[in-house]
């Protein structure tokens, strides 16, 4: 099943892979996520797309990924996708925190970039040091 996402006031829109998209950014800040003592689990659909401006969607999700390292200790960060209530929803969670209620400070610079594609940035803070963070899209158009 393909998914396939356009999202509204998009710039120079184009198909962004967000499984490729997330291993790079993986990639580039697993050194960091070593450093904390943390590892990232990469659980996006390789069939999942977003038709969005990729310089803002890997801004977004990689300033999801670096603030959550910046946090974790001893943590499983894994990112992911999925779709509810109509809207499709990109995750970032860890289950070990150690500023998960100080986190949703950290990530207000990226509120106007995830609105400006169309998206929500939204936070549950589900036990004690565990903390995900959710970016939402309403779905316009589902390609199967």
């Amino acid at each position: 099943m393909n998914h396939l996402i356009t999202l509204p006031g998009s710039l120079m829109a184009n198909r962004v892979a967000l499984k490729g998209l997330a291993n790079q950014l993986i990639k580039d800040l697993l050194p960091a996520a070593i450093n904390r003592n943390s590892f990232i689990i990469n659980d996006i659909p390789v069939d999942a797309y977003l038709e969005a401006n990729e310089e803002l969607v890997a801004h977004i999700l990689g300033s999801l990924l670096n603030n959550t390292i910046s946090s974790s200790h001893n943590g499983c960060i894994r990112v992911s996708v999925s779709a509810e209530d109509g809207c499709t929803i990109l995750s970032v969670e860890d289950n070990n925190n150690d500023y998960s209620r100080f986190i949703s400070g950290k990530m207000a610079k990226i509120k106007p970039v995830v609105k400006k594609i169309g998206g929500d940035l939204a936070f549950e803070f589900n036990r004690r040091n565990s903390i995900t963070i959710l970016v939402s899209f309403a779905k316009n158009k589902i390609a199967a």
